[in-house]
């Protein structure tokens, strides 16, 4: 069985009056005191405060609500920028290792080439001293 979790039928909703408790019923200290509205208050309106002076067009907490928005998303945007920049860096770095990886790699193989050319040079050698032997004995 799936749980259904969004009700579209209207005939099955269950009116929010038959879920919460009443007021009286609810244990006082699910509720905030008096004291600990007003602390909330106030230091809302020192957020306002603070802010206003920095954003003279903030009157009142939603406004204020709204910049912090705008400033965290914008600050999201640059630290996304920052990754994407250091993305690019990273990416450019591993081109140059994988070019510097293929030049070794020729070097390798130009060496390898060398070598055998050289191997190749002193068979020749090999040869040539080997028929100036044999011209020698002829000779004797």
């Amino acid at each position: 069985m799936e749980i259904e979790t969004i009700i579209k039928d209207k005939d099955r909703r269950v009116p929010v009056s038959k879920v919460l408790e009443d007021k009286e019923e609810v244990d006082k200290k699910y509720y905030l005191s008096e004291k600990a509205i007003n602390g909330i208050n106030i230091v809302m309106q020192i957020h306002i405060f603070f802010l206003s002076q920095a954003e003279p067009h903030v009157k009142n907490y939603s406004d204020m609500v709204k910049i912090l928005i705008d400033q965290n998303s914008e600050l999201k945007k640059q630290h996304q920028w920052r990754l994407r920049e250091k993305d690019m860096k990273i990416e450019i770095k591993n081109s140059e290792l994988k070019t510097k990886e293929m030049e070794l790699k020729n070097k390798d193989k130009e060496l390898e080439l060398m070598k055998e050319i050289h191997t190749h040079d002193l068979k020749v050698k090999n040869c040539e001293m080997e028929v100036l032997r044999l011209k020698l004995q002829i000779t004797e």
